[in-house]
Order: structure tokens, then C-alpha cells, then sequence
């Protein structure tokens, strides 16, 4: 079945949801939906989806609708080589939903940007 990796910080809330659940959900956004990333981001975690079109996929996943595509998985494995937990999922279901120009590191604008 085709994987997928996410790399998650312990002290994100996302990290603790995924090692809840053994599922997350990966989506490839638009290069001029920044705000996004700076939403999702943030430290409160009840602001994360509100005024967000989304929905619940086949995992309990939440699904963005404004997005370029998605990939739902399933937690197959995960290990922790350094600072970061990285977790390989099963894609369980996938979309394409538009065709924009998808947002690429070089877009982040600082808001992910790592530490030197």
C-alpha cells in the first residue's frame, strides 16, 4: 500500500492526537493559503479548525475542503530518530480536489521555517 511520513514535534498538540488515535490526515495547500499554517500553528487548539469548512474522513481524520489534495492514513509505524517523532501511515483514502499551485517549503515564509 503506498506511505506516507509526517514528522511531528512532541510538544505539538497534533502529536498527541495522532499517538491517541493512530491516524492523521495530510494536505497539500494552495501557495496562498499561508494563513493556514499560521493557524494551524498557533498554541490553542479550539481555533485550529473554527471557520474552516471541513469534514470527518473514514478515520475520524479531519479533512480541509479548501485544499489542493489530501491523504488520510493510518499509523503503520513510527520512530523517533532525533527531536521529532516520525510517523509512517497506510494511505486509507486520497483526493485531489483543485489544481492550484501547491505551497512548497520555499513558501512558508518563516512560519515553519527550523531553527539553526
Amino acid at each position: 500500500p503506498p506511505l506516507i511520513s509526517v514528522a511531528v514535534h512532541p510538544n505539538r498538540y497534533s502529536h498527541q492526537l495522532i499517538e491517541q488515535s493512530n491516524c492523521f490526515a495530510l494536505h497539500v495547500v494552495a501557495k496562498d493559503r499561508s494563513d493556514l499554517l499560521k493557524r494551524f500553528k498557533g498554541p490553542d487548539p479550539l481555533t485550529k479548525f473554527s471557520d474552516i469548512d471541513w469534514s470527518r474522513g473514514k478515520t475520524g481524520s479531519p479533512i480541509i475542503k479548501d485544499c489542493i489534495a489530501w491523504f488520510e492514513c493510518e499509523v503503520v509505524s513510527s520512530l523517533a530518530p532525533g527531536n521529532h517523532t516520525v510517523f509512517i501511515g497506510k494511505v486509507v483514502d486520497a483526493k485531489m480536489v483543485s489544481g492550484n499551485n501547491q505551497m512548497s517549503t520555499a513558501d512558508y515564509d518563516g512560519v515553519y521555517m527550523g531553527k539553526s
